[in-house]
């Protein structure tokens, strides 16, 4: 019986299989999950009487032609998947209990339930507030300080990129505006292609990123950089280590 109704859940896996999918043929891992538990009121309930099952559809690729970071990282963690071959779901004797959270979606007008999360199996349901650090804090404040002001009615400024390193072209070049300058969001993608190559972890982005901008301006203060000092910024990005 498909399931019907949303929450998180405990689920085994009943069937899977690997294929080309959807009107791109991107690389699917297909999971057919028999829901086992369910998460109410802070405990898990028995539900296997009802014998609910629903269809998880995990594309390892995007439509661009990369890999889906997320979905492979997504799949590692849940299932100890080395992530080197799809076709490993389809091989491996027994995999791994799970927990998933399933949601309403709607598509070409009818609303039908997915799997939305996809989660260790003893992963821990929680509803706490997190907080940032102290250096969390100042990146948050770098990154969208000047994009907020501008979208309520501050003096635009220059945007800075979004959360995660983009991909690095090839020969990355140092892109700047008239010559002698450059904006935060080219200054940004340069130090976030260089965190990507060297597999530097965001606390050490942030702390390359302050460092130089200290070291230029004697201050941290991104939204106060002119394009002048943005151009010498640039200069302090670090060697990648290969």
């Amino acid at each position: 019986m498909l399931a019907n109704r949303e929450g998180r859940f405990r689920a085994r896996v009943a069937d899977r299989g690997v294929n080309a999918t959807g009107p791109n043929k991107l690389c699917t891992v297909i999971l057919r999950f028999q829901l086992v538990e369910e998460y109410r009121n802070g405990e898990w309930h028995d539900v296997t009487g009802e014998d609910l099952e629903i269809a998880g559809y995990f594309y390892v690729e995007r439509k661009d032609g990369g890999l889906n970071d997320f979905i492979i990282d997504t799949l590692k963690q849940a299932f100890g998947w080395p992530g080197l071959d799809p076709f490993w779901f389809e091989d491996e004797a027994d995999l791994a209990a799970v927990q998933i959270t399933l949601d309403w979606d709607e598509y070409e007008g009818k609303k039908r339930l997915r799997v939305r999360y996809l989660n260790p199996h003893d992963a821990e349901p929680s509803a706490g507030v997190s907080h940032a650090d102290a250096n969390g804090r100042r990146a948050l404040t770098a990154r969208l300080g000047c994009k907020l002001r501008a979208y309520s009615g501050g003096a635009p400024a220059p945007a800075p990129k979004p959360t995660g390193a983009p991909k690095p072209p090839p020969k990355p070049t140092r892109p700047t505006d008239p010559e002698g300058t450059a904006t935060l969001d080219a200054t940004w993608t340069l130090f976030a292609e260089w965190a990507k190559k060297a597999e530097a972890d965001e606390a050490r982005l942030h702390e390359e990123w302050f460092a130089a901008i200290k070291a230029v301006c004697g201050h941290e203060d991104a939204e106060r950089v002119t394009p002048e000092q943005w151009a010498e910024i640039q200069s302090k990005v670090p060697d990648c280590p290969f």
